[in-house]
């Protein structure tokens, strides 16, 4: 097992690290001066130190083969794990290829610089004060870090950073091993929302039943008491606003129904653009004057199996709910095209089908939503328009439809840039034609 101690480099290190630095001066991989060689001879000694006990590091021959001194030197060159090397004041001595790769800084730019040119923004202080605390006591520190790249982009990293002791006991440099952890992140959270979305269905789905079953009583026994009543009697108007009680909680059980996917659908093959075409001439009417519709259909069809029925649902819920995020003014976009699921998106967003599919956009101008929103848009009863203006179930009626037509659904938001919703049907195979 791998020592999580802080390494102390001894004198037979070292020495092993400097015919290290004998042996790969010619290399081209080692180039850039001897300043750039120094951190070289450092990691041999972390990685000796880590690997070896310390009687076996004190036989180790000062005149360590060539040929093994050199594999090690591009070994590390070319490992999939970021390596930084910096001295006390946090000052970086050396970088390896994988760190230029994943950041998009070469090492000229960085060599003598400070790793904050890495900061994201995003990490709370206390995340670095806390680093630093552990280090400066001589301890190694682990964590999840987000940086971000030169070219501005955010990504998370695994990082251990250990001190890297003299023979005196000294800290003279601090190694980071850093691993990129976006994508793994990325599905890991995928996977914990697909479950918890699964779990929620199932809870939902019987308490809806059991509850649906009831009201079915409620409505039942009192229509059964309307009849005996004698035309005029003052109970009934009470039996009316009973029988209307029930009714609007019915329809809540339905929406609840339709989250968990314990609706039957009756699906067919159906056009989404000529779908999208008939019913925004409603979703004109209902929006609001002070709301501009503005939509956009793939020229070509985009036949999916589908229940047009709820479809035509997911289509108001969406519209509505832009509606209400931009208060009833602004533009609403509602836009189709053809899109096709690859290697590259499964990993970016962590599910789906590889596979052709119908896109469906609706994106409007409102406030946006911050990460925390989003990750619960799709609950059943989360709302983010505030008391009665609604149960909550719009955006959750959507979800489920979308799942029950083997459909995918994702949000892109950010606080002042609106919001956009993406569903993904899956597209019918396109009929060969007769010769």
């Amino acid at each position: 097992m791998i020592s999580t101690k802080p390494v102390q480099y001894t004198k037979a290190t070292l020495a092993t690290g400097a015919a290290l630095l004998a042996a790969t001066a010619a290399a081209p991989a080692f180039t850039q001066g001897a300043a750039a060689l120094v951190p070289a001879a450092l990691l041999l000694g972390f990685c000796l130190g880590r690997l070896l006990p310390k009687a076996q590091l004190e036989e180790l021959p000062a005149n360590h083969s060539e040929d093994q001194l050199r594999k090690f030197s591009w070994a590390v060159e070319q490992s999939p794990t970021i390596v930084v090397i910096t001295d006390t004041t946090g000052q970086i001595e050396y970088v390896n290829r994988k760190f230029e790769e994943v950041t998009g800084y070469s090492r000229e730019e960085v060599l003598g610089g400070n790793p904050h040119l890495l900061k994201s923004g995003v990490m709370p202080d206390e995340t670095y004060q806390e680093m630093w605390d552990t280090l400066t006591a001589g301890e190694e520190w682990r964590g999840e870090l987000q940086n971000r790249k030169k070219n501005g982009d955010v990504y998370w990293e695994a990082a251990t950073v250990s001190p890297i002791k003299d023979d005196t006991g000294k800290v003279s440099h601090y190694i980071a091993l850093m691993e990129d952890v976006t994508e793994s992140r990325a599905l890991a959270l995928a996977l914990n929302h697909a479950q918890k979305m699964e779990a929620l269905g199932t809870l939902t789905g019987g308490v809806a039943h059991d509850f649906n079953n009831i009201l079915t009583a409620i409505i039942g026994y009192a229509n059964l008491i309307q009849m005996k009543l004698p035309a005029g009697d003052p109970s009934m108007e009470f039996l009316d606003k009973v029988v209307r009680a029930a009714e609007k909680a019915a329809s809540l059980t339905r929406g609840l129904l339709t989250y968990s996917r314990s609706h039957s659908i009756n699906p067919a093959p159906v056009d989404l653009n000529r779908l999208v075409a008939r019913v925004s001439k409603l979703i004109d009417r209902v929006i609001g004057d002070e709301v501009t519709l503005v939509t956009s259909v793939a020229g070509e069809p985009l036949t999916i199996y589908a229940d047009s029925g709820q479809l035509e649902q997911i289509l108001m819920n969406l519209a509505r709910n832009g509606a209400e995020a931009m208060s009833g003014k602004g533009t609403l976009t509602i836009a189709t095209d053809e899109y096709t699921l690859d290697e590259a998106f499964l990993k970016r967003c962590g599910f789906g089908v590889a596979g052709r599919y119908a896109r469906l956009r609706v994106s409007d101008c409102g406030p946006g939503l911050d990460e925390k929103t989003r990750e619960r848009i799709f609950e059943p009863f989360f709302t983010t328009h505030g008391v009665g203006r609604g149960p909550g179930l719009g955006l959750s009626i959507v979800y489920g439809i979308v799942k029950q037509h083997k459909g995918y659904i994702e949000v892109e938001s950010a606080l002042g840039q609106g919001s956009t919703f993406t569903v993904y049907f899956p597209l019918l195979p396109t009929p060969v034609p007769k010769p």
